[in-house]
């Protein structure tokens, strides 16, 4: 009898922490870890420090590579493979190589959603343009570090003040770059502070330099060669700077699971019961 295959879709956190509970349960499983990126099991909330300059290498924040994780786990690690449908009728996913465009199909006996949340970033700041950023994977902690690596010096505007808004600006300060945190009604960490609270974080922001402003941005002036020239924001002005940071939230990484049929709740995010297990019984997300 062939051994039961699982496929674990998501390679940052709860897809590993997946991986390595089920070899603990299932001593003799088939497991595919497919991760659409380049990196698996990394601490993403330390990639600030890496923004800050704090440590040399993104690297440092691995804390298992993917031959490392396949052979302390004996499963088999995907990366740049991206699962673009799942059929739950026939228990089986369709995949792409994101090197080669190549695509195939794999079966499952138990299918496991990792794929965590998306920055939300809102219409009127979505552009191509590579001098905007959010900072959501390893790769985007890169692209940031190499610009800032490049420019050296420089006015970020960073757009929104929660965890990773004020991680951002922290980071930015730290490097050298002049910053402006866009916070939308005053407000800092959403509704986690109360007015006192979030006082005491303004005035400790604006005693170290960051100019702090009450305004929602609400749109972006880009030059035709992609460089960013300013922020425009909901009470006229225009703020010239050479880098933006959207950190405007998150939302549930849902598309697959909806394309799939899966029961999606009122939040956006999939329904599940105690266990984990969604609406259909051989699919779990985490």
């Amino acid at each position: 009898m062939p051994a039961r295959r699982i496929i674990v879709v998501g390679g940052v956190a709860a897809g590993p922490a997946a991986v390595a509970e089920a070899r603990r349960t299932d001593a003799e499983a088939e497991i595919i870890l497919i991760e659409r990126g380049g990196d698996i099991s990394y601490s993403a909330c330390e990639m600030p420090i890496f923004l800050a300059g704090e440590l040399a290498d993104a690297d440092r924040l691995v804390r298992y590579d993917a031959e490392r994780f396949s052979s302390r786990f004996r499963c088999a690690v995907r990366l740049h493979t991206e699962v673009v449908s799942v059929e739950p009728s026939t228990r089986h996913v369709d995949v792409v190589d994101g090197r080669t465009g190549e695509q195939s199909s794999l079966w499952y006996d138990a299918l496991v959603l990792a794929t965590g949340v998306e920055a939300s970033v809102p219409e009127t700041l979505r552009t191509a343009s590579h001098q905007v950023h959010v900072l959501r994977r390893l790769e985007d902690a890169r692209e940031i570090r190499r610009h800032l690596d490049a420019a050296k010096k420089g006015h970020v505007v960073v757009v929104g003040a929660g965890y990773v808004g004020l991680d951002g600006v922290e980071a930015f300060h730290r490097a050298g770059w002049r910053c402006t945190l866009l916070s939308s009604g005053g407000r800092f960490l959403g509704q986690a502070l109360d007015p006192d609270a979030a006082g005491w974080v303004r005035t400790a922001l604006e005693r170290d330099g960051v100019a702090v402003r009450d305004e929602r941005a609400k749109g972006l002036d880009v030059d035709p060669d992609g460089s960013i020239r300013a922020v425009r924001t909901d009470k006229g002005e225009r703020i010239g700077c050479q880098m933006v940071l959207v950190a405007t939230g998150t939302r549930p990484n849902t598309a697959l699971a909806a394309s799939a049929g899966l029961k999606i709740g009122p939040t956006g995010g999939l329904v599940v019961q105690d266990t984990l297990q969604t609406s259909e019984p051989a699919i779990w997300a985490c």
